[in-house]
């Protein structure tokens, strides 16, 4: 269990190699719980840098330019994209989780 603000969030944890089908088991599984109202958020694992902007788009651009965090908000969601230093402990990353009834962890 996760203790975040006096509230116990369950981790559930996936690991295999690639290929072996955990993605589409996690599918499987967020869709069944979110059809019964439970709010669950993921955290996934890349293990290469990765990049969730595309080139030629403005945060791209301000990326680029040099800024070390872009936030990108809309109606429906929001991302935050933070460059780092070293990578982020589990627990770090747990920490920034909000109103998840359950974290899955891939």
């Amino acid at each position: 269990m996760n203790k975040i603000d006096d509230v116990a969030i369950p981790l559930m944890g996936f690991a295999g190699f690639s290929g072996a089908g955990k993605t589409t088991i996690l599918e499987k599984i967020i869709a069944y719980l979110t059809a019964k109202n439970i709010n669950i958020a993921v955290i996934k694992h890349a293990h290469e840098a990765f990049d969730m902007d595309r080139e030629g788009k403005d945060s791209y651009r301000h990326r680029q330019a040099g800024a070390a965090q872009i936030l990108i908000s809309s109606v429906k969601r929001y991302a935050h994209l933070v460059d780092v230093k070293q990578e982020l402990t589990l627990s770090d990353l747990i920490a920034k989780i909000q109103g998840a009834d359950l974290i899955l962890v891939e």
